[in-house]
């Protein structure tokens, strides 16, 4: 394969083997994490069809003899079937089924499908009407449709898609949510001439045709079929309705029967981003930094807006020297922070807390920290942006706090629905602590870390979540023990 980067005036694409891939012309999309996939298990039914009979009767003589013969088969009408904004023919309305709901920005959907046929209609003309998609097999649903069966003149077909109006616009929830719905269609195609002689007259030779296919009905099975008969008479028994006519009994059933399931995975243009900043609320993690001794530290921030508050979670220790270490200050891009919750250990070698300012504009942000003993204090820090939050300095609740190692503490948070919480744990050793565990939803770290961080959205529950952490192993450096215990804050916002 041939990967190829070009650049045009005021825009780029790239190409594999020739074939665009990306261009900075159109819009691009995002697929929304996996853990927001909707998976759907359930079953598709598809109605009889609407049908009709046409009815051949023939008379004459051949010589002196009357002869009379019949033949009778089913019709299926051209006819629309599907949810009521695709204007269905009148009684041929196929109610929706709501999938699940997506959040505002979303703006469609990537579906693949799996499908098993459990219910089989009728032959067309002796033929099966054969499921278009591997059974059982995962398959793309190209724009959210899937074709499931076409032999003329019948095609079927399910489509999941964000609900809308008649005109195609969308519907919205009163969050500014959005359903998915199923809709199926099925479809008898029109045909542009009739297969019956007008006047549809039974008395004489010819076509006449009965029920809802009209006379433009499609033939798909034969019912029955008699003669050539040259019993004396008039022959008038053989025409449509008489005592000896062609048999009109309809044998056949043309519904159809489907388990299905679903991965649905929403998609937003990323113009209109699923966590779109100039919409929700949201709490997004910038980064963290443990660099020693260092006061100043660089951060991309990237979106700016003017709802934007910056979360500093920070800690110091005196494990560089002797003496004691207090934060004495933090500014964020050059605004003083206002600390929301601190503390420090007793002896107090350990002290931190978690600090916001309003950075509304910037790309990048410079944290400094001030402590009071600064030419042995180690320092570490962990960087949050808050957008659209109510009241992004007033933390809903905090928390804050302490442990020795070898030993597990736990904590509630009260957290308010569609709200935001972070929070950070630290030892005095940087070096030393050597597992973390539990943040907010049971939220695993890595080992070897000595400030661990976490963000978690409490969705809908607003319940109160218990954050638990813990140190396992105190290491040694000389004669001093350096991982004496764990201090961990958290706060929640809305």
């Amino acid at each position: 394969m041939t990967v190829k980067f070009e650049t045009l005036p005021d825009r780029m694409r790239f190409l594999e083997d020739s074939v665009v891939v990306f261009d900075s012309d159109l819009a691009p999309l995002q697929l929304a994490p996996s853990g927001e996939e909707i998976i759907v298990s359930t079953t598709v039914t598809f109605p009889d069809l609407m049908k009709g009979d046409s009815y051949a009767y023939a008379r004459g003589t051949i010589g002196a003899d009357l002869y009379r013969s019949c033949m009778s088969f089913l019709t299926l009408g051209p006819q629309e079937w599907g949810p009521s904004v695709s204007n269905p023919d009148s009684g041929r309305t196929l109610a929706e089924s709501v999938l699940g709901t997506v959040p505002s920005g979303v703006d469609s959907l990537y579906v693949l499908a799996k499908v098993t046929r459990t219910t089989n209609p009728s032959q067309i003309n002796g033929n099966t009407i054969p499921v278009l998609p591997s059974s059982g097999d995962w398959t793309v649903c190209a724009g959210g449709s899937l074709p499931l069966e076409f032999l003329w003149p019948l095609s079927r077909q399910i489509d999941v898609r964000l609900r809308t109006d008649a005109s195609g616009d969308p519907v919205y929830n009163g969050d500014g949510s959005r359903d998915i719905v199923l809709e199926r269609r099925q479809s008898v195609i029109t045909t542009l001439y009739t297969y019956w002689r007008g006047g549809n007259d039974p008395t004489n030779s010819g076509w006449t045709y009965g029920g809802t296919a009209g006379a433009y009905g499609h033939i798909v099975a034969q019912l029955d079929t008699k003669g050539p008969s040259f019993t004396p008479g008039t022959g008038a028994d053989m025409q449509r309705g008489q005592s000896n006519a062609c048999s009109l009994t309809d044998t056949t059933d043309y519904s159809s029967v489907y388990s299905l399931d679903l991965r649905i995975i929403p998609v937003a243009t990323l113009n209109t981003p699923v966590n779109s900043v100039t919409d929700n609320k949201v709490i997004l993690y910038l980064g963290m930094d443990t660099d020693g001794a260092t006061t100043s530290r660089v951060f991309d921030v990237l979106l700016e807006h003017p709802t934007r508050y910056i979360y500093a979670a920070v800690g110091a220790t005196n494990n560089l020297g002797s003496g004691s270490t207090t934060i004495t200050g933090v500014t964020i891009g050059g605004v003083t922070a206002t600390p929301l919750v601190t503390a420090n250990r007793s002896a107090p070698e350990v002290d931190g807390g978690i600090w916001v300012a309003a950075v509304p504009t910037g790309t990048s942000v410079t944290v400094v920290v001030s402590t009071s003993n600064s030419g042995y204090s180690s320092i570490a820090i962990a960087l949050w942006a808050g957008y659209n939050l109510v009241a992004p300095t007033v933390p809903d609740a905090t928390i804050s706090s302490q442990t020795v190692y070898g030993t597990t503490v736990g904590s509630s948070l009260v957290t308010v629905a569609d709200g935001w919480a972070i929070g950070f744990a630290m030892d005095r050793d940087f070096s030393g602590l050597t597992n973390i565990v539990q943040g907010f939803q049971n939220m695993d770290f890595p080992e070897g870390i000595s400030l661990a961080y976490w963000c978690a959205n409490s969705k809908t529950d607003g319940t109160t979540k218990l954050v638990r952490a813990e140190t396992n192993t105190a290491s040694s450096t000389g004669t001093s023990t350096r991982a004496t215990g764990l201090r961990w804050f958290a706060a929640s916002f809305h």
